[in-house]
């Protein structure tokens, strides 16, 4: 509700009581005027990646970031109504008759390696966090895979989607396998964790990827048992189990000198960049003068990608303002106590055109010229939905502000 009546002080501040129809500004009688606002600082900073919510989980090597192993974790208790746990499965009047761990991919790939499938045996229930954990913070966590068990391999050999788009990566369970997958999965009283781990033998080169929790082909478990009373089934069907998170480890390369003294973005490593523009003559223009067109011109200067690619720039104000514009990480202590949060009364994003991505800032600029905001900052990063290996450099050009007296 507060946000709501800021916003609605704000538009009634930038308007100057009337409603005004930025269309129609460019064809009043009104002269136009114009002021350019050069860029004062520039600073880019490694954040923490967040990187659970992409719809893939990542194999193999990509633009010099090594694939890991991805991490899944599954539902204690079935999809399906009545819903059972994983537990009931291990009951005196249940057999497992069979297991299926399957994930889907979009991918067409051929290779002599094999997909290794292991349980993450530990006494914890949560181990790792899909909002937080990374190949820079493994040390907060446990070992994975020293706590690693290993279950089952496929080949990756002759993989093809059907018609339906998609193809399936089986790891079946019988007998003694089945046996052994009872013993250190499905037991979690022992090992309440119920995380799988995925991982491909060292070596494999080319990018392999598999559907996430977060896309409609989540991975799965599917359990065929029967119930038995008085030494007769009365119950033969099968469970299906759903992922809940999951999160690929990403090794990436090296982060640049280049790259911490200029505008990069790269979601992998967590590289965002701030521009600071002295805006201070914005603040002499009278009430009346309406801010009408106002663009942040970003141009490329280098990136890891084909130039027909997109790749979406996403800027924000910042809640509070800049102290140390030089470049800074999560990973050092003494530089964590300074944060940049978004501040959501103004989010856009623009994408790449001819080598240049136009921002329009005209509503960031009028909140500032009228204190809805107070700080001369932007915050630039990319979004999850460019690929998560992409770096992009850029340079960015003064802002020419148009604005009129209505």
């Amino acid at each position: 509700m507060k946000a709501t009546i800021f916003s609605l002080i704000f538009l009634l501040a930038a308007c100057n009581e009337k409603t005004i129809n930025y269309s129609k500004l460019n064809d009043s009688d009104a002269p136009v005027k114009s002021s350019i606002y050069n860029v004062s600082n520039i600073k880019t900073f490694q954040d923490l990646p967040s990187l659970g919510s992409l719809s893939k989980l990542y194999f193999g090597v990509e633009k010099g970031t090594e694939n890991l192993y991805s991490l899944i974790k599954l539902n204690s208790f079935s999809g399906f109504l009545p819903p059972l746990s994983v537990t009931d499965m291990l009951n005196e009047s249940v057999v497992v008759d069979s297991a299926l761990i399957f994930f889907q991919t979009t991918d067409t790939y051929d290779s002599d390696y094999a997909l290794s499938l292991f349980s993450i045996n530990h006494n914890s229930d949560n181990v790792f966090s899909s909002d937080s954990t990374n190949y820079y913070n493994l040390s907060n966590y446990i070992d994975y895979e020293e706590n690693a068990t290993f279950l089952k391999n496929i080949s990756l050999k002759n993989i093809e989607p059907e018609e339906s788009g998609f193809a399936s990566l089986n790891f079946l369970f019988k007998d003694q396998d089945l046996d052994f997958l009872l013993d250190n999965f499905f037991d979690t009283n022992v090992y309440p964790s119920l995380t799988l781990m995925l991982k491909t033998e060292e070596g494999l080169s080319d990018l392999f990827t598999l559907e996430s929790h977060n896309s409609s082909n989540t991975p799965k478990m599917k359990v065929w048992f029967k119930t038995i009373e008085n030494e007769e089934v009365v119950l033969d069907t099968f469970a299906t189990f759903f992922s809940n998170s999951d999160i690929t480890i990403f090794k990436p390369e090296e982060i640049s000198s280049i790259n911490q003294n200029s505008i990069t973005l790269s979601s992998v490593s967590g590289l965002k960049s701030i521009i600071e523009f002295d805006l201070s003559a914005l603040k002499q223009l009278s009430n009346n003068e309406i801010i009408y067109d106002a663009n942040l011109v970003l141009n490329v200067e280098d990136r890891n990608f084909a130039d027909d690619e997109d790749f979406i720039v996403i800027v924000s104000a910042i809640q509070d303002a800049v102290s140390n514009w030089n470049y800074s990480s999560f990973l050092n202590d003494n530089e964590n106590s300074e944060k940049y949060y978004v501040d959501p009364n103004f989010i856009t994003s623009g994408n790449i055109d001819n080598g240049i991505i136009k921002i329009p800032l005209r509503s960031f600029l009028q909140g500032y010229k009228n204190d809805f905001f107070n700080n001369d900052e932007i915050l630039i990063y990319g979004t999850i939905a460019n690929s998560p290996y992409d770096k992009i450099r850029l340079s960015v050009n003064s802002i020419e502000v148009f604005y009129v007296n209505p």
